[in-house]
């Protein structure tokens, strides 16, 4: 028991609120955490706003009102130091009663008013906190958007979703399937009038192909053909049509006997004599003395024409055949023995030398001619 010098009576102290300054974590209310935990995250946001600008800042320190847990940021953004968690609690105060009876109601009632100031004071905070969380992003957002300006050549964070082009709040409206493939219809009908107004004002263009498979189609098969005629109708007009080629044939034949005649590579020329119309063949004995008398008229036309005609030469049908030596032909004259050519020889030089000496005594005034270079005057 204290005792007041003033009342001279003995005085028990009672501590309304039971406060002390701890260090480390406050476990004395779900509030007190609270405020620690939303003190944390903003200086978090405010570290990595200040800690990622281009140029840096001085050292700060992140404060709350009241003693929370508070770090230093210093340049560059990263946290160097956590201080311990301090909680600093309301100063211890004595209240002095004396005998008499406490009052339970005064006391109750003054611990709600203060309950009730916490809680305001509470709420402020928080909505301060929150205040401030979103001026801190709104920050974080403008220097992303800055540094996206400033350097354009940095890649694209991959973490990114790239949106639809078609999807997006700007784009058209759809349009639905029906009115989508009509206008399809509408385009592709489009093209193909192009495409024939084209080949119209320009024949002289080429047909060009893309499709490698397309091949030419056939003109009397083709949608727009003329239906076919019946089997037999188209029979009988080729039967007409072949008659008429005929008889054309025939006429032209008839009115220029000088043109030749125009067969195909698998034509053949009958035999006359073995033709149907041919009168009926002769005995085999009169056929070959046919032939030999009709050969031996050929033989003797061929000498009468070489008899009638010396001037022309021989002409040797078989290439085998050679010319024969006019002395040793079957006709030839008979030969002499050799000591008569000799002797006949010998005669004739000597007529020879008897003739050049007459012109020589007969024609004085010719000069000598000699035909031997060797041979000199004497």
């Amino acid at each position: 028991p204290f005792f007041n010098s003033n009342l001279l009576s003995p005085v028990t102290p009672k501590l309304l609120h039971p406060l002390s300054f701890k260090m480390g974590n406050d476990q004395s209310s779900p509030a007190a955490q609270d405020k620690k935990a939303t003190a944390k995250l903003v200086a978090n946001l405010s570290s990595e706003v200040v800690g990622g600008g281009r140029e840096s800042l001085p050292a700060q320190e992140v404060e709350s009102e009241t003693a929370i847990p508070s770090k230093t940021i210093p340049a560059g953004g990263d946290v160097l130091e956590e201080e311990e968690d301090a909680v600093l609690v309301e100063e211890p105060r004595l209240i002095e009663s004396s005998d008499e009876e406490f009052d339970d109601k005064e006391f109750d009632d003054e611990e709600e008013d203060e309950e009730e100031s916490d809680d305001e004071e509470d709420e402020e905070y928080d909505e301060f906190l929150l205040e401030r969380l979103r001026i801190l992003e709104d920050a974080r957002s403008l220097k992303n958007v800055a540094n996206h300006f400033l350097h354009p050549e940095k890649p694209v964070a991959p973490s990114l979703g790239v949106r639809c082009y078609f999807d997006r709040p700007s784009a058209p409206e759809r349009l639905d399937a029906e009115e989508a493939e009509e206008i399809a219809r509408s385009l592709e009908d489009a093209a193909r009038l192009k495409d024939l107004a084209a080949d119209y004002a320009h024949p002289e263009v080429g047909v060009a192909i893309s499709d490698p498979a397309a091949k030419a189609r056939n003109y009397f098969s083709r949608p727009s053909a003329e239906e076919y005629e019946e089997e037999e109708v188209d029979a009988d007009r080729d039967d007409v049509l072949a008659d008429m080629a005929a008889l054309k044939s025939a006429a032209a034949q008839y009115l220029h006997p000088e043109a030749p005649v125009v067969t195909g590579p698998e034509a053949f020329g009958r035999n006359y004599f073995s033709r149907p119309s041919a009168p009926e063949p002769e005995e085999e004995d009169v056929d070959a003395e046919r032939d030999e008398v009709l050969e031996d008229a050929a033989e003797l036309r061929k000498l009468a024409v070489r008899f009638a005609h010396p001037e022309r030469a021989v002409e040797a049908e078989d290439p085998a055949a050679f010319g024969r030596n006019y002395f040793g032909r079957a006709s030839a004259h008979r030969e002499e023995e050799a000591e008569d050519s000799e002797e006949r020889a010998a005669a004739l030089a000597d007529a020879l030398a008897l003739k050049k000496l007459a012109e020589d005594y007969a024609h004085p005034e010719v000069g000598v001619k000699t035909s031997d270079p060797a041979a000199f005057g004497r």
